[in-house]
């Protein structure tokens, strides 16, 4: 056998071997095909059967029919390769024949063949194909019924469906008529009966507060006739001591009145003897005894020693003064660092008010500083809201104030006003607050209009509570027109609450002991006249203002906010005999509305 025998025989062996696993290969996928069809029909048969009894998974049989056509579509590629495989073999085989014609007549065969198993496989195709679309056609048509009863029968429900949801609402209606007037009538029984029963709460509490209030007057009243009591009791005392003081020294002073005058008598007399006995004028003798009596109503020992003891009990005095003034100097070099020490709640408080200060703007920065001692001490005086809706005015608003005042003071509904030079009077702002150390915002309606001046631009019996905080040394006509207007917008037992530098303080005291006004803030201002102190008040000038206004003095206090009190100071008062009460440097008082107006000019005030 030649070598070109050979490679024909191991050629011819090789394709057989080819075309057998090919065929081998095909019958698989064929069979392959075939069984996953047979395995499909049960599968179709059986998703039917599930549309038939369970509507409601007819989802689930469309994604096991897409599995399907995903099988077939499987199904198809593969025999798409399958024939890919049977072009490449052809084109091999007309390669090989092209060249193998010459060779064998067994090629031709093996061809012929080939071409026989392609036909074959390409009919069972055909046939395979046609099924396949006749079973989805009859899968189509019978989803296409299911569907369309399927619609019927949903159509079918929902008509159902809403003619029972439109009874079982009527039925609802019903019964909750029913029910909303079961509860009205429970709901008006009990609404009877907490009113009943807060009224006769009210009505406890109010006695109670008369009582307490009852009680405190009565502690107040006798307080005070105590303390008056005591206070005329250490007058007279001191009155009785300088009386005998000043008796004792008179009658010292009259003894040595008379011993001088008893010594110049005597002078006088022995003078006259002198001169009785002198001899005649141009004589040596009467010259002596001439110088003699010169001499003797010339000197004045006793009225020399009265001066040197009256300048040495001076002196001593001056002495005194000159301690209590250095004293006063060195106590004000901490005065005002005494009050920059907070308590752990008065902390909080201060924090507050100035986390809304603008730190980059120094007036602002400037005046929270020095006023935040007497901030969070107003703070802790304001009378609470005796009721939830309680409405407050702020004369004088100062605006990162008025939020700690919605805080602290627990008012909601705050009204504020303020006055500015070329303001329209009556012009309404809104204005907001936001912390620069937070994340808080307030918005609040401020009024401008003139207190000392002009008529509120409030109805009669219109706020609650209002606040007034150094506002009355501002004023330089009528400050009475505040506290008129005042009584008009306060409701029946309405209160005012208002602070005020003291004139009579220690600090004051000292402003006159040291050569300096007593004003707290004297100084002339130029660009804003109404920023200048026109004239600051005692507690009793206060008191006199609410008593003329209808205000009974619920409560009146003073407390250092600006600098400490001198201890120095203090302590020459009580030597002195006077009264060491009401000498803090700022006054904070509380009046009632209990009346209307009395006096409108007082006359111990005005002119």
């Amino acid at each position: 056998m030649n070598n070109l025998q050979l490679f024909i025989h191991n050629f011819r062996r090789l394709f057989l071997e080819d075309q057998k696993q090919l065929r081998h290969t095909d019958g698989e996928r064929h069979d392959r095909v075939e069984l996953r069809l047979n395995e499909a029909e049960p599968r179709l048969d059986q998703s039917e059967l599930r549309l038939d009894l369970a509507e409601p998974r007819l989802d689930v049989s469309e994604k096991r029919l897409d599995d399907a056509e995903e099988n077939i579509a499987l199904a198809d590629a593969r025999i798409g390769a399958a024939e890919h495989r049977v072009d490449v073999v052809e084109t091999v085989q007309a390669q090989f024949e092209k060249s193998l014609d010459a060779v064998t007549d067994k090629a031709d065969d093996a061809h012929h063949e080939i071409q026989t198993t392609r036909q074959d496989l390409e009919s069972r195709l055909d046939d395979l194909a046609q099924r396949i679309e006749e079973k989805f056609e009859t899968l189509q048509a019978r989803i296409e019924e299911k569907f369309t009863e399927f619609s019927s029968q949903v159509g079918e429900r929902l008509t159902k469906y809403e003619t029972v949801v439109d009874e079982r609402i009527e039925e609802r209606f019903s019964a909750l008529e029913t029910n909303v007037t079961t509860q009205n009538t429970a709901l008006g029984a009990t609404l009877a009966s907490t009113f009943e029963q807060r009224t006769r709460n009210l009505d406890n509490r109010i006695d109670d507060r008369l009582s307490t209030q009852e009680v405190n007057l009565d502690r107040r009243v006798s307080a005070y006739e105590k303390g008056t009591e005591e206070r005329l009791f250490t007058r007279e005392k001191y009155v009785d001591d300088r009386l005998v003081r000043i008796g004792d020294d008179v009658i010292a002073r009259t003894d040595l009145l008379l011993q001088h005058s008893e010594k110049r008598l005597d002078q006088m007399r022995r003078a006259m003897r002198i001169l009785l006995e002198a001899k005649p004028a141009n004589s040596e003798a009467s010259q002596d005894h001439l110088k003699k009596f010169d001499a003797l109503t010339v000197s004045r020992p006793a009225l020399e020693d009265i001066k040197a003891n009256v300048e040495r009990h001076f002196e001593d005095h001056q002495e005194d003064a000159k301690a209590h003034y250095f004293k006063i100097i060195e106590w004000k070099k901490e005065a005002i660092e005494c009050l920059q020490k907070f308590s752990k709640e008065d902390r909080e408080v201060a924090d507050y008010i100035l986390s809304f200060v603008d730190a980059k703007n120094p007036d602002h920065l400037s005046y929270a500083e020095t006023h935040l001692r007497r901030f969070v001490t107003t703070i802790n005086r304001i009378p609470p809201p005796r009721k939830s809706s309680a409405k407050l005015l702020e004369l004088g608003s100062c605006f990162f104030f008025t939020p700690a005042i919605k805080k602290f003071a627990g008012y909601t509904d705050i009204t504020c006003a303020d006055w500015k030079e070329g303001a329209v009077s009556g012009t309404v702002e809104k204005r907001v607050t936001k912390q620069f150390k937070g994340n808080e915002e307030h918005s609040f309606s401020i009024t401008f209009f003139n207190a000392e001046t002009e008529k509120f631009p409030y109805p009669d019996k219109t706020f609650q509570t209002i606040i007034c905080c150094e506002m009355l040394e501002h004023f330089s006509r009528d400050p009475m027109h505040l506290f008129w207007e005042a009584n008009r917008v306060l409701a029946d037992d309405g209160l005012l609450f208002l602070t005020t530098p003291n004139i009579t303080s220690i600090r004051a005291i000292e402003g006159l002991l040291t050569g300096y006004p007593p004003y707290l803030w004297m100084k002339y201002n130029l660009k804003d006249a109404a920023e200048q102190h026109y004239h600051e008040h005692t507690p009793e000038t206060v008191k006199t203002f609410l008593e003329a206004a209808g205000f009974a003095v619920v409560e009146l206090e003073t407390e250092d906010v600006w600098a400490k009190s001198n201890p120095a100071t203090l302590e020459l008062l009580k030597e002195l005999q006077f009264s060491a009460e009401l000498r803090g440097d700022n006054i904070f008082v509380v009046g009632r509305k209990v009346s209307q107006p009395k006096e409108r000019y007082p006359v111990s005030l005005y002119v």
